[in-house]
């Protein structure tokens, strides 16, 4: 969780991006895992290539390299990393569909890459990832970046001497004049060259592009966590420590300054609050009075605009003609004018019971069917109604049958 107090700290000093940052690149090699990994540090705008190691053969070895003072980005080149190129695809969704149509997108953790025309998709299943991260957890790396297949190369195109063609693992990118990813295949492992290569004054083997692309990346553009929550909460707790460490005795005697400035006020106002209190306890009883007359007459005028009591009521009118139009055959046993809005256990003590003025619910006895219909039909035909709605009809053990009927009130017809 960040802390929005040390979170403003933090942007002001500049620090929102790393000065130092460790790229490793994770890829398989017979039945284990292997490892390029280099450390880059921001001076002002300039990126140093601090250190670096080839073939790490063993984790013990790049825990060694990389110390615990360094966050590490990584780029996922492993055998169980499924690479597609695809169409244009507007929703992720159907973009993970079109890549692995009948998979559960839930067991997966994947990237899209923009390509010109197009979409490069990497895809692994969550464990892989997971294994890889719980390693680096377990020995208190912080993991606050992620990459799947080596596309973070396009970050770094315009300091390589040969842009349009990269060879990367078991694959060969190739990119536009404009430095935009326009294809990739796969190579066997005997095209991939291990040569020397310049980026500005330093020079490094060219095995170790993905995790320096990644490493710059971070650097300069953040994070990336292909949906892992590993990653984000990782971003967030090496966050805090590192400003902890960074700012250290002077946060503490920043805080001291802000706090007894804090207590200066805090006892200003206070006075003043005593004060006001005192004025304000000779009205209370005045306030107290006027609140409960506002809520009087919010809920007098709530309760008119809900029952139209201050219109004209016609609800005798109304009941007058039912009971006109109420054929032989029919037995009315409850007549209810504007009836209550839900049941009354619905409202709570103290709430204010909303009726319908639109409505006549109807219950009664009839001997059978056919005088019930023809007395609906004639009830349609009342110019007030608007509509007359059957709710129910049983036996109720009799010859006679209990049915209930709501009218809706409309409009008279003129």
């Amino acid at each position: 969780m960040k802390i929005p107090f040390l979170d403003k700290i933090w942007h002001r000093l500049g620090a929102s991006m790393p000065r130092k940052l460790a790229g490793v690149d994770v890829y398989s090699i017979g039945n284990g895992h292997s490892y390029h990994a280099v450390i880059l540090e921001k001076i002002k705008d300039e990126v140093f290539l601090s250190s670096q190691a080839l073939e790490l053969a063993s984790f013990a070895d790049l825990c060694s390299f990389l110390g615990d003072d360094v966050a590490v980005h990584l780029s996922v080149n492993l055998r169980g990393v499924l690479y597609k190129q695809l169409p244009v695809q507007q929703e992720e969704t159907r973009l993970f569909q079109a890549a692995l149509p009948n998979a559960n997108m839930g067991d997966f953790y994947w990237q899209n890459e923009v390509m010109e025309g197009g979409n490069a998709v990497c895809i692994v299943r969550k464990n892989v990832i997971d294994d890889v991260l719980e390693q680096f957890q377990q020995a208190g790396l912080w993991v606050t970046g992620l990459s799947l297949g080596p596309f973070d190369v396009q970050h770094i195109l315009r300091f390589l001497p040969k842009r349009n063609l990269v060879h990367v693992h078991d694959l060969a990118l190739n990119f536009s004049n404009e430095e935009r990813l326009v294809s990739f295949e796969k190579i066997v492992a005997a095209q991939s060259p291990s040569t020397n290569i310049k980026i500005g004054d330093e020079s490094m083997d060219a095995r170790l592009l993905p995790a320096y692309a990644t490493a710059f990346k971070g650097i300069f553009l953040g994070s990336s966590d292909a949906g892992n929550p590993v990653i984000k909460q990782n971003v967030e707790s090496f966050f805090h420590k590192q400003l902890l460490k960074r700012l250290g005795l002077k946060v503490l005697i920043g805080l001291l300054v802000v706090l007894l400035v804090n207590s200066f006020f805090y006892f200003h106002f206070k006075d003043k609050d005593e004060a006001a209190k005192m004025v304000l306890s000779k009205k209370q009883a005045e306030l107290a009075l006027l609140d409960s007359l506002e809520k009087t007459y919010e809920e007098q005028e709530d309760f008119m605009q809900l029952t139209q009591v201050n219109k004209a009521s016609k609800a005798s009118f109304y009941a007058d003609r039912i009971a006109t139009s109420m054929p032989v055959g029919i037995q009315l046993l409850e007549m209810e004018v504007f009836p209550l809005k839900g049941k009354k256990t619905d409202y709570e003590q103290g709430d204010v019971l909303q009726y319908d003025p639109q409505s006549i619910l109807i219950r009664g006895q009839c001997d059978n069917s056919l005088v019930y219909n023809q007395w609906i039909r004639e009830l349609e035909q009342l110019d007030w109604a608007s509509t007359v709605e059957h709710l129910t009809y049983k036996e109720t053990g009799t010859s006679q049958k209990e049915f209930e009927l709501r009218i809706v009130i409309g409009e008279p017809s003129k």
